[in-house]
């Protein structure tokens, strides 16, 4: 458990570091939701649904050859569909 929480606290802060870069990639706006307490759920869940939107390379996401999507792809199956459920 304690590797899963390290990659989602690198995860966490590779989002932070998209958004701020690039607010307008998808999954921003949701990640933005989610801080401010607009959505909850499955989607907000540390953080995983609004980067899978921007690094899963399920949907053709340019953003997913970005740097900061690294950790995400080596940690998670970055062909996978994001699950959106909220």
């Amino acid at each position: 458990m304690k590797a899963y929480n390290s990659s989602v606290d690198l995860m966490t802060s590779d989002l932070k570091s998209l958004c701020a870069a690039s607010p307008s990639l998808p999954g921003c706006s949701i990640w933005y939701a989610c801080q401010r307490g607009n959505i909850t759920g499955n989607l907000c869940a540390d953080g995983l649904g609004p980067i899978s939107m921007i690094c899963s390379t399920a949907q053709r996401e340019a953003a997913s050859s970005l740097a900061g999507c690294k950790n995400y792809k080596t940690v998670c199956n970055s062909t996978a569909t994001p699950k959106l459920d909220a």
